[in-house]
């Protein structure tokens, strides 16, 4: 290393060139120094200058690009012909297909009606004993409301034409309010099982009240309404068609199912409290809607879609899906067959309605 020809030649330059920077006087080295200084200064100065142009430049340019925006809280996205947006969009119609929507589930005879001597009301039994004594104490209290607010109202006219002492209209009124403060609590026992006083006094004679229980998957392929095939274990040669006639408005959080209550009638009597039976939802369903699943998007447990309206406008709507087949997914409500749908860069769409 000490021989090498380079590393010589490098360091008699250097000791050529200290001396002669040392040879040279002091006002010949300030001269120096200050030109020096000052092509520094014009060299950051250009750069700097050319940063700025080449900024300003792509700004100009990136202003006359044009831009996706969202409008009505999101509900409308624009897309102009010249947006970079547009490359990453791809718009299909929704498809006209065949499904079955059933759903099976297990259910389970929780109340029959019969008919009573008085034509007003009749008998119904509950498969659990606690049910049927707690709707009897409903009727009973109920009963009592009824006799207290009819002397009530008895009373205070007698008290107006001066028939009445007012510590009778006030032990009227007191009866009153006990009475319903009774009612009220049987109400709140009844619905704390599940059940709703009214729904059960408007149920008919000689009918029965079976509960299912629907995994939260499938309750949107389950319509108040639709008829419900019914197979009881006790009478496998029977299918028996009954209603939909109320969903739960709550999620089981154990068994992550809804309570839909199906009404059957019964008037020869062989359907008893207790009875389990296979309840059929739904049926072959023609002409349903059918979207890609690239299509539909879910915020917070909705599900929603973009119709395309125009070739640069495209709306946010939300939809009912019953069920997934393949790679396709069944839309029931909320969109019509035909309708444009973005199959491709939904994704992008919803960040862009979403984002307000």
């Amino acid at each position: 290393m000490k021989n090498n020809p380079l590393l010589q030649e490098i360091k008699e330059t250097a000791q050529k060139g200290v001396a002669y920077w040392q040879g040279l006087s002091r006002d010949t080295k300030v001269k120096t120094l200050k030109i020096s200084v000052g092509t520094l200064v014009i060299l950051l100065a250009g750069y700097e200058l050319g940063r700025w142009r080449a900024g300003r430049y792509f700004d100009e340019q990136l202003e006359r690009v044009p831009r996706a925006y969202a409008s009505e809280n999101g509900r409308i996205i624009h897309i102009p012909k010249n947006s970079p947006a547009r490359e990453v969009l791809q718009v299909i119609n929704s498809s006209k297909g065949n499904a079955s929507l059933r759903v099976t589930a297990p259910a389970r005879v929780v109340a029959v009606s019969s008919a009573s001597p008085r034509k007003d009301e009749h008998v119904i039994l509950f498969d659990s004993p606690d049910v049927t004594s707690l709707f009897s104490q409903y009727r009973q209290a109920k009963a009592n409301f009824l006799r207290s607010s009819k002397n009530f109202e008895r009373t205070k006219d007698m008290f107006a034409n001066e028939a009445a002492t007012g510590k009778e209209l006030n032990d009227a009124e007191n009866d009153l309010s006990a009475a319903k403060a009774v009612l009220v609590e049987n109400e709140v026992k009844l619905r704390t099982v599940g059940f709703d006083p009214e729904n059960l006094e408007k149920l008919k004679a000689k009918t029965a009240l079976l509960i299912s229980d629907i995994p939260e998957t499938q309750i949107s392929e389950v319509q108040k309404g639709e008829d419900v095939k019914l197979e009881f274990a006790s009478m496998p040669e029977a299918v028996i068609v009954g209603k939909a006639d109320s969903i739960g408005d709550a999620i089981d959080p154990v068994t992550r199912t809804i309570k839909v209550k199906v009404l059957l009638a019964n008037p020869k009597g062989r359907i008893m409290p207790g009875m389990f039976a296979k309840a059929d939802f739904g049926a072959y369903e023609n002409d349903i809607v059918v979207i890609p699943s690239s299509a539909l998007i879910s915020v917070e447990e909705k599900n929603f879609v973009f119709v395309a309206k125009s070739d640069e406008e495209f709306e946010r709507r939300q939809v009912t899906v019953a069920s997934a087949r393949g790679e396709n997914i069944v839309v029931i409500g909320g969109l019509a067959q035909g309708e444009r749908v973005v199959s491709k860069g939904a994704m992008l769409l919803k960040g862009l309605s979403f984002s307000l």
